[in-house]
């Protein structure tokens, strides 16, 4: 873990501390409580970093792209309250991440050869501890994994998180947390 600035925290993707972080800040019900609600944090996922804010009554944190330029967000700004320059010419949309059991064992093996085809290896993605799927890389996302041959009930969870969370990404983590009302397979 790193800092951005005196006051926002930076934490590898996938690493234990942010996962610590995560679990600490989370409530029964799946819910960041009120205590947590404006903590903004920053993940750096690589190849780009990620402005994240927990919300309370919010199962998801509000993430979206920052830029390198962003370095100094808080403290070098004259309005500390002022938005971080977000990418020019980019449509940022929130990243779900649940747990890899939401998946079925042949689910995962097709994400595993997916993410090694050339041309699907864009937008399906072996993370090292699940995979992540771009969900607006193709006009029709859940159309092209039903002919892979991904199982229903992964394209209802993808479909139903699109449908009310306005997702642009899916990943399917180790680490990730189960969803309520989610089938879970135990493999």
């Amino acid at each position: 873990m790193g800092t951005v600035s005196d006051t926002i925290p930076v934490y590898h993707f996938g690493s234990p501390e942010l996962d610590v972080l995560h679990r600490q800040a989370k409530v029964t019900g799946n819910v960041y409580g009120s205590d947590w609600h404006g903590f903004e944090y920053v993940v750096d996922h690589g190849r780009f970093r990620t402005l994240n804010e927990l919300r309370a009554g919010q199962e998801v944190p509000r993430s979206r792209a920052i830029s390198e330029g962003e370095k100094s967000m808080s403290n070098q700004s004259e309005n500390k309250n002022a938005a971080p320059k977000i990418l020019t010419g980019c449509q940022l949309r929130p990243v779900l991440e649940c747990c890899i059991s939401h998946l079925t064992a042949r689910d995962a093996e097709l994400m595993q050869e997916l993410s090694r085809i050339k041309f699907e290896g864009e937008w399906i993605m072996d993370t090292g501890v699940g995979y992540l799927i771009r969900l607006d890389a193709h006009q029709h996302p859940l159309r092209r994994l039903r002919k892979s041959g991904l199982s229903r009930a992964a394209r209802q969870l993808i479909s139903r998180a699109v449908w009310q969370l306005d997702i642009g990404m899916i990943h399917f983590s180790q680490a990730g947390d189960e969803l309520d009302g989610v089938p879970v397979f135990d493999w």
